[in-house]
């Protein structure tokens, strides 16, 4: 039997680091694995092991800050580039706004591509493309290759955020997914915190063609890492994990670490020895059938009108936040009299507010998850669609599972436990667990962001519009957390499309505040500026918040009875 079409290649069993949990290393039926008790029912998320997913996650995280890394760090050269370039101010403006339409708009193609092939390749292949649109803006001295070199750079850099998401989609379950999408976080809010400040060091010492080569280098060697490392996820490919895809899917330390093992099994299959093909034929019936390709998907979510909700909460608030950091540089020019480097400088609070709100953001998303799993079991119900293997339950909540419910009662440690595990029925009110949090971040982002507007316009000292930044980009990263992790749970298997959606809408807002906040800045000064876009979120907030936790479980059954038909 050949083994050699790509399109019908049987590979080992893996029990590596990246590849397969330890304790699954042959699949004796379909979905199950076999161990030294027999055989046990094995979950799609359990494909790889914690220690697995923190490096997958880590991984992702780390190339994921190359979207707004690229976004972010030529801001404090922007007037330098102006001078450069003989042009205006709202000219080059443009250069940020092009980014941001494409940066909202090429995830559509990739994620969708990601969705019904695998996200590995066309992980790979987007950053390839990224590094060459660098290397051309390190070599252009003219405003509108500029600008068409920035919307190849954008179609390069923001589909790994897509295409990340859905590889934190495939490896998590809902209990743990929130702190893995928070974590996932960090490598976004990277890129605000150290690329404005190396944006104006390399500006200011090297000119601004420096900014371009330093991410065309750095995105190549996070590319590298990528191509080394990283393994394919995707559930129509890997199955149930207990024997690796063909070849073209697997990163370079698979390919070297078990060519031995693979070419025995390759020669077992060729054999017709009946062992190695039935596990071979278990392994493929553990495979979802293969999404098709459709690259109006994600426009398609927006017709859903919970996403459509949520991806708006999100989006607003997303485009204050974009406003005022695209005046910010101007505002400190010319209110504190900041150099470039000075200007970069000031990026830093903001960045830590990001890294610090992402990471304790997606630990509130998974504890308000476990509090809502405890609830339904005191009713007597479990949250869950499957039972745990043999009763066990790995990964096991992290919170007080024998915390007093609201009617005082305490359901049992390994019901929570079991039901903090286990993926979400339809019944489990998983859009009021995930928003739980989000009218908090929202108003204290909303009083922030007017207090910055107007302590900056009062030329209180420097340190105050400071603090404002770290608080708004706090509560901004929490509000990434919430939405992030609920539109995966409610799209399962379509995460990377679902994520796309998300970018459109909000690169599409950002680039309208980019565009039209300048003008407003000038009519109204900075702080009626803010007041402005605080009331936009406010307004548009509210009530989804409150339409999708009272109405979007029903939703969600109707998209679910739709998709079995």
């Amino acid at each position: 039997m050949s083994l050699e079409p790509s399109s019908t290649k049987k590979s080992v069993p893996d029990s590596s680091p990246l590849g397969t949990p330890a304790n699954s290393p042959t699949c004796a039926h379909p979905g199950t694995s076999t161990t030294a008790s027999g055989p046990t029912t094995k979950a799609r998320e359990d494909v790889f092991s914690r220690r697995q997913k923190r490096f997958i996650v880590f991984l992702i995280s780390m190339v994921g800050l190359f979207s707004p890394l690229a976004s972010n760090i030529y801001i404090p050269a922007l007037p330098l580039i102006t001078k450069a370039l003989n042009t205006t101010e709202g000219l080059i403006n443009l250069t940020i706004t092009i980014y941001l339409v494409f940066q909202g708009l090429s995830p559509t193609f990739w994620a969708s591509l990601a969705d019904s092939y695998g996200r590995r390749r066309f992980y790979i292949g987007t950053m390839t493309v990224f590094i060459a649109a660098c290397i051309g803006l390190g070599e252009t001295n003219s405003l509108a290759p500029m600008l068409v070199l920035r919307a190849i750079q954008a179609c390069g850099a923001s589909s790994v955020i897509s295409i990340g998401a859905g590889i934190v989609g495939d490896i998590s379950t809902p209990a743990e997914r929130g702190s893995y999408m928070g974590w996932y976080g960090v490598g976004n809010f990277i890129g605000p915190c150290v690329g404005p400040v190396l944006g104006g060091v390399l500006a200011q010492t090297l000119g601004y063609h420096s900014v371009f080569w330093f991410l065309a280098i750095s995105g190549g060697v996070a590319t590298l890492f990528l191509f080394v490392f990283l393994p394919e996820t995707h559930p129509s490919i890997t199955g149930d994990g207990s024997i690796l895809p063909a070849k073209s899917h697997l990163s370079m330390v698979q390919l070297l670490f078990y060519r031995d093992r693979r070419a025995k099994e390759i020669g077992d299959v060729e054999k017709d020895d009946q062992s190695a093909l039935e596990r071979m034929r278990a392994w493929e019936a553990t495979k979802p059938p293969r999404r098709k390709l459709n690259f109006l998907t994600p426009f398609k979510y927006l017709i859903e009108w919970d996403i459509f909700l949520v991806c708006a909460m999100s989006s607003f608030i997303y485009a204050a936040y974009y406003a005022l950091l695209t005046t910010q540089p101007q505002l400190f020019s010319d209110i504190y009299h900041l150099t470039e480097l000075q200007i970069g400088l000031t990026f830093i609070p903001g960045g830590v507010g990001g890294l610090i709100g992402t990471v304790l953001g997606g630990k509130v998303v998974d504890y308000y998850y476990r509090y809502y799993a405890r609830l339904e079991v005191a009713k007597g119900r479990t949250p869950s669609n499957r039972d745990e293997p043999n009763g066990t339950t790995e990964n096991l909540e992290r919170g007080n599972p024998g915390a007093e419910l609201e009617d005082g009662t305490r359901p049992s440690t390994a019901a929570s436990k079991l039901a903090a595990k286990a993926a979400p029925s339809l019944h489990f009110p998983i859009e009021k667990a995930r928003l739980r949090a989000m009218p908090a971040y929202l108003f204290v982002f909303c009083a922030s962001i007017v207090s910055y507007g107007w302590v900056v316009k009062q030329r209180v000292h420097l340190a105050v519009p400071l603090i404002f930044q770290f608080i708004n980009a706090y509560c901004l990263t929490g509000v990434f957390a919430i939405v992030n992790t609920l539109l995966v749970d409610l799209c399962p298997g379509s995460s990377a499309s679902v994520t796309a959606t998300l970018n459109v809408a909000r690169c599409t807002l950002g680039a309208a505040a980019t565009a039209v906040v300048s003008y407003i800045l000038a009519a109204c000064g900075a702080g009626w500026t803010f007041v402005i876009f605080a009331a936009l979120c406010i307004v548009v907030c509210t009530p989804s918040i409150w339409a999708v936790g009272r109405w979007g479980s029903k939703q969600r059954a109707k998209r679910a009875r739709a998709a079995q038909k």
